[in-house]
């Protein structure tokens, strides 16, 4: 049985982009469910950055 993303990313006219946004957010959902990041880490930063990319809208710094 084939893990599929939702339909919406799907019918995208854009499905590698799609693809890799839904790539980014599950990783980071399962890393933060399994706990693998470390207790220090800023996981809202890296939500932000990583959202920031897709939309070509880094911040300087992080």
């Amino acid at each position: 049985m084939a893990v599929t993303a939702p339909t919406p990313l799907r019918r995208t006219a854009r499905a590698g982009a799609a693809r890799a946004v839904w790539a980014f957010a599950h990783g980071m959902v399962v890393l933060e469910l399994e706990d693998r990041f470390p207790p220090d880490a800023d996981l809202d930063a890296a939500w932000r950055v990583g959202c920031e990319a897709f939309t070509g809208t880094v911040t300087p710094g992080g």
